[in-house]
């Protein structure tokens, strides 16, 4: 079963074949997990999980989004978790609180870990523009202390937000810079990828459309630039010709090339970290 468009926009979503763990709650929402597990799975187990985290600008979408790459990487044998978050529109929430989510549903796989049957350094994080950002800041803003890491041991990201405020060679509009500052509740700055890489971040694919007009091409690969200058391992794959969204599956199967084309990348990059077998 796929996610087309229709259905990535639910919310409360509609994902009954997952397995709900509430993982937060805060004064005016509960915050779930949806996860789905692999045939023959057991709690003994020790696979690599992915978290994906949708995309919305910060201010709507749905756990949803990334239900039909859940199913296909549970299908090859990982532990795949759909997490919610805070947004603007339902919780009047900023980025910050947005990312401070994502960092405990994180946590709450590594602790649970034992129980899901997930190997806890092997979780990769995984998501779509402002969910992609999300995915991002938890594997290069490390500068926080806590008890159980958010750091993922991967990165998945699609036409991730990675450039919030200036940075050499990346222009940015002013309407985007005001935006951010409006958006983020943290000085952007505090709150941009691209101003945090350094040496020892996780390794990465990227996966952006040339001609994204939400988010510039020319941010992933400054992003990739800074990853690579710091020693790390990051391959952006650029779509030619492609907007904003150009990897989402469509219930149209002759438009799903795009979709088919990041699986197989991503196949092969978790194949690369000895996380499946493709044979």
């Amino acid at each position: 079963m796929g996610s087309d468009l229709k259905t990535r926009q639910f919310y409360p979503p509609q994902l009954p074949d997952s397995e709900q763990h509430l993982y937060k709650e805060t004064s005016d929402t509960r915050l779930h997990l949806y996860i789905y597990k692999p045939e023959g799975w057991t709690s003994q187990d020790n696979r690599p999980a992915i978290v994906f985290y949708f995309g919305g600008g910060w201010v709507g979408g749905s756990p949803s989004h990334f239900l039909s790459q859940a199913q296909h990487y549970a299908d090859l044998g990982l532990v795949t978790i759909l997490a919610d978050y805070r947004v603007a529109s339902r919780n009047k929430t900023k980025v910050k609180h947005c990312l401070e989510d994502a960092r405990d549903a994180m946590r709450y796989v590594r602790v649970n870990a034992n129980h899901l049957g997930i190997n806890p350094n092997r979780v990769a994080s995984s998501g779509g523009s402002a969910g992609g950002h999300l995915a991002t800041c938890l594997g290069v803003i490390t500068d926080h202390l806590e008890e159980v890491s958010s750091i993922p041991n991967a990165m998945v990201l699609f036409n991730p937000v990675c450039v919030l405020v200036p940075v050499e060679g990346v222009e940015l509009s002013s309407w985007n810079l005001e935006k951010m500052e409006q958006r983020t509740g943290l000085p952007p700055k505090e709150l941009s990828p691209a101003h945090h890489v350094k040496s020892g971040n996780p390794p990465c694919i990227i996966f952006h459309g040339t001609e994204d007009k939400t988010v510039t091409f020319a941010t992933a690969q400054k992003f990739c630039q800074l990853m690579n200058q710091a020693g790390n391992d990051c391959k952006l794959y650029p779509f030619e010709g492609r907007d904003h969204g150009f990897f989402n599956f469509n219930h149209r199967e002759d438009q799903n090339g795009d979709y088919y084309q990041t699986l197989k990348l991503t196949d092969e990059f978790l194949k690369k970290l000895g996380w499946i077998d493709l044979n």
